[in-house]
């Protein structure tokens, strides 16, 4: 699921989000179809365009309320799930051979929500995106960006607007320092596989790494998958922590590695997946070992822990499951759904359509809780899947439903696409999709299929915190296999599930923040001092 998005390239993103342009005075209208835009591009920003014909790149026009909590937001952090604002694409095919491109009503190809953009009244901050899909934020470099425009719509009057391309966005500029160091190397499983990525991480070192004289010369490691939307970059609050004296006896002392589980099509779960690849063998069988062999770490489960909140939370429980012999110990937090009966507030298994339930009414996919047990609904699964087929249709917009289908789904081979598990107009569910496929990534009906075998990994190695007032109603899935679990009445063991009162999708890290570190420490406090000579 989403996270707050704590860091996003701060310092270009604040010196864009400042160039807003004068209000975009419409041009006179061609046509009576409606309102339209015309973006340009200028020769200066055309290198590089040979490759757009049949490629997945597309022109966005992105759109943030000029009033309110969204007139300070850049339309290029949409989508907004917390109140759902107007986006628009189409494909930039043809911008290869001309200087601009229309999208907007009565232009074909246009994909939008709303539908139209003559239902849409007053006044509007703007970007335009030339988004060449190559990864899956809209802010990535090489793509083309215009600056925040405002425009203004006038209820029943057809407008166009002009916006020009005005940048390209630089390359991220990633320099090591002492204790934190930017790791990008060609993935050798992924090639071989057919599949073209780099394995990415920053890694974070304690102080006492580079002492001659410390306790240590062989570090634990604590693994961490960043939530929806965030990449390797979460590194540099890790290093800040670990480079604060005052916090020195409360961060767990160990060689912190920060994964990027992003790829074009959102992010990847470190599952092996016809989609995206096999990013789980890649992690284990290349990327682990070539970071012990890079680093002083420790080759032995009982000093590797891993760790994720939201969609990492997810990752973190399915490779703690998958690799024992890998990973001693897993701290989960506020996991994607878990149980695929309970996927959010739909039963994938059974439920018809994920927009509407049996009586017509909408399905939600966010609340906001207000006071108590009183809630407020933010975001329907229809808003969320019309915000992601606007900005990409065919499944391959990266973002949260897109990206769990590319996951889990098979790839249609004559188009190259995820196969939809779902119709994105619709909402009717492809029930032969998730028997077949999805369900194989069903936690909870994965060890129920064979119980035996994680047990013991329940009994000592699972640590699950979940609110009962998750964001995204993620507390059902936790419920269900937390009653499962409990039902098999483990031995006593170190591993627990736990539901926590009063605590949402984000409240509840910092809510059990004490706890999962001091736990951490104690495993650490035990992780061997030394490598045993018969090396993993």
């Amino acid at each position: 699921m989403v996270l707050p998005k704590l860091f996003l390239i701060l310092t270009l993103m604040s010196a864009l989000a400042t160039a807003h342009a004068d209000a975009v005075v419409p041009d006179e209208q061609e046509t009576g179809g409606g309102d339209y835009f015309q973006i340009e591009l200028p020769d200066r920003l055309r290198s590089g365009l040979e490759g757009l014909k049949n490629s997945p790149a597309r022109v966005l026009l992105l759109l943030c309320e000029g009033r309110g909590r969204y007139n300070t937001a850049d339309p290029i952090d949409a989508p907004f799930l917390s109140r759902p604002q107007p986006i628009a694409s189409i494909s930039a095919n043809e911008l290869v051979d001309n200087t601009s491109i229309k999208l907007g009503d009565g232009i074909a190809g246009t994909v939008s929500t709303p539908a139209q953009f003559d239902q849409l009244q007053g006044d509007f901050n703007v970007r335009a995106v030339l988004d060449y899909g190559l990864s899956r934020s809209h802010y990535s470099p090489g793509n083309l960006i215009s600056e925040i425009v405002s425009v203004t719509f006038i209820a029943n009057q057809s407008q166009s607007f002009t916006i020009p391309l005005s940048e390209r966005i630089p390359e991220s500029d990633k320099t090591d320092t002492k204790n934190l160091k930017w790791i990008d190397i060609k993935s050798e499983v992924m090639t071989q596989a057919g599949y073209s990525a780099n394995l990415r991480a920053g890694v974070v070192l304690p102080d006492d790494y580079h002492e001659t004289l410390a306790d240590r010369r062989y570090w634990p490691t604590i693994y961490v998958i960043p939530g929806f939307g965030g990449t390797h970059d979460d590194a540099e609050r890790y290093a800040r922590l670990l480079s604060d004296s005052s916090a020195k006896g409360f961060i767990p002392q160990a060689v912190w590695i920060v994964l990027n589980p992003e790829s074009r099509l959102g992010h990847h779960g470190f599952v092996n997946s016809s989609n995206n690849g096999p990013w789980e063998s890649a992690l284990i069988d290349e990327f682990i070992p070539w970071l012990e062999h890079r680093f002083r770490l420790l080759k032995t489960p009982e000093a590797r822990i891993i760790t994720g909140h939201s969609s990492g939370g997810w990752t973190s429980l399915w490779l703690q499951l998958q690799h024992p012999e890998v990973f001693g110990a897993c701290f989960s937090s506020s996991p994607d759904p878990v149980s695929f009966s309970h996927f959010g507030v739909v039963n994938l298994y059974r439920d018809a359509n994920l927009f509407v339930d049996v009586d017509g009414k909408p399905r939600p996919s966010m609340r906001v809780w207000l006071r108590g047990e009183l809630s407020r609904v933010v975001l329907t699964i229809e808003d969320e899947i019309s915000m992601e087929n606007a900005i990409s249709p065919n499944g391959t917009s990266g973002e949260q439903w897109a990206a769990w289908n590319a996951m889990f789904s098979p790839r249609e081979k004559s188009t190259g696409l995820p196969v939809m598990a779902y119709d994105e107009n619709s909402g009717q569910v492809n029930h032969v999709v998730i028997t077949k496929d999805w369900m194989s990534f069903d936690i909870a009906q994965m060890i129920k299929r064979d119980w035996p075998r994680y047990e013991p990994i329940f009994r000592n190695n699972v640590r699950v915190f979940c609110g009962n007032q998750d964001s995204f109603y993620l507390e059902r899935a936790v419920h269900n296999l937390k009653r499962y679990v409990d039902n098999q009445k483990l031995k006593d063991g170190s591993g627990y599930i736990e539901i926590l009162e009063n605590q949402d999708h984000n409240s509840i890290v910092p809510a059990i923040q004490e706890q999962w570190y001091r736990e951490m420490r104690k495993i650490i406090s035990d992780a061997p001092m030394e490598n045993a000579k018969s090396k993993r």
